[in-house]
């Protein structure tokens, strides 16, 4: 069995395991489709980059194919009928200098015919197979929006929810001692939540940040991922599986909230644990010191999250919000406590010295939860900028999340205020616009950091809100030019996504996927991606000079480039949300 039908079933198999079937499309071809056409496929080279799922008819599609030879032609093959349906010549070779490749660019952003297709480069190299169709992305969403499921804390992954990928329960955090440098002693009930990546730590700020932008998700699009799509143990409960998902974190994350108000930073061994299964890591756990950001972040989520649960839950709805006024009144008075690992700790410290971002977003959520005008006294006063800088994520793209609120609800708001913020969003996706356009793999990030897969999606996550008060078409383009890139469109060659497309990482560095003994690893995670600055270099074996697009490894030791973690995941389900609506 070829690369593409064994990567093809699996996804089937995990979409027949997490959706009806009968009511949904998978995101590539059915299986009988398959075996149709296997007659008509060519081995694929991986030298044609595109996106491995596919595209909608009408998209933009364009291939970027590697290498220093001329092309002459590019066909499109059917693998229905082995015909060739469209020839066409190639833009002029160019050097990219991100990636240290020539190119030859294909458009065939005319050819709209619903199916499966192969690219034929000359007469010698072929693409790996793409659908044009409108299901593309409806079973991706829910492998990606499932993905949290497998990130639990303290409860079986059961194999009638977890399929091959069923574990029992690691950590119940039902005996957690306080860390000295917290000034308390004696333990402590913590239990529940998601694990933060390929480590068994829990951390406030990205826990909060990473469900704050799944809320988002669900806020602007919350017909889809109905009840009983992901099929986890709470589906069927007449309440949104995301919803569901992100209240797992919320219970949690509720838990780490000190008598004062203020909100332990996280929770965690002192150091990593080894490649083993979550059940074996059984070293004590500790809570960590309180600090401003964490208590700002743990704000802003639980007075959006009640928002959204209180007609499931008035009662725990309003109890969530009294913890976040309580969080918002100690980060207030409490303005600089910042966090440092101890001495004696060596786990993510997630450290931020300036929480400016992480309380805008707390009184945006919170005005608009309360009406409070102590909340709308403080935005008037700290309206942040826009301009986007890579890197911009748990550490303050939360402002970006307290205008996107702000705007949604910009009935309550002044009208200046209102105004101002639109004009800056718009500014900074006509910003991000024309670097999705100028850039070699038509992505918005031409520095490539730790975790370069959630700037992509970031930047398309802004232009994607400035598309609802103007709605252009340059600014979808650079959105499913976004999806394009992480699906295949890049100097790797590979999807970003594990389990989806033809050439997905196989080696995350993530802990279970290491030690399980499975083949495949996990589902519907995003892996980081380059990473130039190769902080795992010693571990890793990169080419040499590899340049910034080709900074990736997929292998386990790749901690830099090829960890995964829940704020690289968390952009992606509100991507696929706006692409599916878009279709409409």
């Amino acid at each position: 069995m070829k690369p593409f039908f064994t990567l093809l079933l699996l996804s089937l198999l995990v979409s027949c395991n997490t959706i009806d079937s009968a009511k949904e499309k998978s995101n590539l071809v059915d299986e009988k489709t398959v075996l149709e056409t296997s007659r008509y496929l060519h081995p694929a080279s991986n030298t044609i980059r595109f996106n491995q799922l596919g595209y909608f008819p009408k998209e933009k599609k364009i291939a970027t194919i590697t290498g220093n030879s001329d092309i002459t032609s590019i066909s499109i093959i059917d693998l229905t009928t082995g015909e060739t349906c469209m020839k066409g010549q190639p833009y002029d070779k160019v050097f990219f200098p991100l990636s240290g490749d020539t190119i030859h660019q294909f458009d065939f952003s005319g050819f709209q015919k619903p199916g499966v297709y192969q690219l034929q480069v000359d007469e010698n190299r072929y693409s790996y197979p793409f659908e044009i169709g409108e299901g593309i992305y409806d079973s991706a969403l829910l492998l990606v929006a499932k993905s949290y499921y497998y990130h639990r804390v303290g409860t079986d992954i059961t194999k009638q929810h977890g399929m091959k990928w069923h574990r029992p329960a690691g950590h119940p955090d039902t005996n957690v001692l306080y860390h000295s440098a917290t000034g308390k002693k004696g333990f402590v009930a913590s239990p529940g939540g998601w694990y933060d990546a390929g480590d068994f730590g829990k951390y406030v700020m990205n826990g909060a940040f990473s469900a704050g932008q799944l809320l988002h998700a669900l806020e602007t699009y919350p017909d889809l991922c109905p009840d009983g799509s992901l099929n986890i143990p709470e589906s069927r409960n007449g309440i949104n599986d995301l919803l569901d998902e992100i209240k797992y974190e919320a219970d949690w994350i509720a838990t780490m909230q000190d008598d004062d108000g203020g909100v332990f930073h996280k929770l965690t061994t002192k150091n990593f644990a080894g490649a083993i299964m979550p059940h074996e890591a059984t070293e004590q756990r500790y809570i960590m010191p309180k600090s401003t950001a964490s208590t700002f972040d743990f704000a802003a989520f639980l007075a959006k999250m009640a928002r959204q649960y209180k007609k499931y839950d008035s009662n725990l709805a309003e109890a969530w919000l009294a913890q976040a006024q309580k969080a918002w009144q100690w980060g207030v008075q409490n303005p600089t406590e910042y966090f440092k690992n101890p001495a004696d700790v060596s786990t993510g410290e997630y450290g931020d010295e300036d929480a400016s971002q992480e309380q805008f977003w707390a009184a945006a959520e919170l005005f608009v939860s309360t009406g409070e005008q102590t909340y709308l006294d403080y935005l008037s006063g700290n309206l942040p900028d826009l301009t986007y800088t890579y890197g911009d994520g748990w550490k303050s793209f939360m402002r970006y999340l307290g205008v996107f609120t702000l705007l949604d609800n910009e009935g309550s708001l002044p009208e200046a205020i209102a105004a101002q913020l639109k004009e800056q969003l718009i500014a900074s996706a006509d910003d991000l616009t024309n670097r999705v356009q100028t850039f070699d793999y038509r992505q918005g990030v031409n520095d490539f950091q730790w975790g370069s897969n959630s700037d992509i999606q970031n930047v398309a996550f802004v232009i994607a809100e400035a598309y609802k008060i103007n709605p252009k078409p340059a600014y979808s383009d650079a959105v499913f030019s976004s999806l394009n890139y992480l699906f295949g469109h890049n100097a790797t060659g590979y999807s970003m996504v594990t389990g989806l497309g033809d050439n997905p990482p196989m080696h995350i560095h993530h802990r279970a996927s290491k030690a399980d003994g499975i083949v495949e690893p996990v589902p519907g995670f995003v892996c980081g991606g380059p990473n130039y600055y190769k902080q795992d270099a010693n571990d890793v074996n990169y080419p040499a000079d590899a340049p910034p697009m080709k900074s990736y490894m997929d292998v386990w030791e790749s901690y830099a480039s090829n960890e995964v973690c829940l704020n690289w995941n968390s952009p992606l389900p509100y991507l696929l949300m706006f692409a599916i609506e878009q279709r409409k």
